[in-house]
């Protein structure tokens, strides 16, 4: 960045004087301005991409962990994120119960996406028996068409078997 002197002294150079020469420092200083507020929305922008997920935050009583969790991964995964900092900006986006569970993880814990996800399914009842028990009293929910109905059995039922490990042979 020039300063004033400076850029009177290249003003001057120039063969600038008086009228002519004010508005050659107007016009720089105003064009070091634009270039300022220029890097520092660049900087912005490239701390939101690497730092924030572009995701809501999970409510609490509204969002199902599980559907979450998946919608996460397929985020993480679109935006070619190493899977040693999913942790960390799935931790930016929990509250209430959902962040005591990540704040209550020991910190080598906290970090690893894995054990994170499977400490926050445990919280919500999202284990192998969650699962059989949500399959098991499954119900069609108002104005759910059966067709909705059958992909949500299915999907309790898909959780339910991917988590017992059982072997799909069928």
């Amino acid at each position: 960045m020039e300063s004033l002197k400076e850029l009177r002294q290249y003003g001057e150079s120039l063969g600038l004087a008086n009228e002519d020469l004010i508005r050659f420092i107007e016009s720089q200083q105003a064009k070091q301005r634009d270039d300022r507020r220029f890097e520092r929305e660049r900087e912005k922008e490239e701390w939101e991409v690497e730092k924030v997920p572009k995701l809501p935050p999970f409510e609490e009583g509204t969002d199902d962990m599980d559907a979450y969790l998946r919608r996460y991964e397929r985020y993480a995964i679109s935006q070619k994120w190493d899977k040693s900092i999913w942790a960390t900006h799935l931790s930016a986006l929990l509250k209430g119960n959902a962040l005591n569970v990540y704040a209550l993880m020991p910190s080598d814990q906290a970090l690893d996406y894995d054990a994170l996800k499977t400490c926050l399914l445990k919280r919500y009842n999202m284990t192998e028996d969650g699962f059989k028990q949500k399959f098991r009293s499954c119900r069609p929910e108002f104005g759910e068409t059966f067709q909705q109905f059958s992909v949500r059995l299915g999907s309790y039922f898909s959780r339910w078997i991917d988590m017992s490990n059982v072997v799909k042979d069928v």
